[in-house]
């Protein structure tokens, strides 16, 4: 995946895992930001677990015991402490290349 790749090339030891104010914009962000977010969580995922994948795209298994946001299963949500401190730090060097 590319930007998971281009994510970890910029990284260089100095990233903090996510804090509750990070948290807290991610839950209220939507459209392509939020995509790629749950795009980092799934391919974190693939590459560091025995899976069929399968089942995380039709929706039968969501990474890092994440729940469905809604009852039409669109989107997902996680708990911060779910997820692997090497993700964190990916999704935390992600949410500062878009602030720049």
């Amino acid at each position: 995946m590319e930007i998971y790749n281009k994510i970890l090339e910029q990284m260089d030891g100095t990233e903090e895992i996510l804090n509750g104010e990070q948290c807290s914009k991610i839950s209220m962000m939507d459209g392509e930001i939020a995509e790629n977010i749950y795009l980092l969580i799934f391919h974190h995922y693939v590459i560091n677990n025995k899976i069929n994948k399968a089942n995380i795209l039709e929706g039968k298994e969501i990474p890092y015991k994440g729940k469905f946001a809604s009852k039409d299963e669109k989107g997902a949500k996680f708990l911060l402490s779910s997820l692997p401190t090497e993700l964190q730090k990916v999704i935390a060097r992600y949410l500062k290349m878009i602030s720049k």
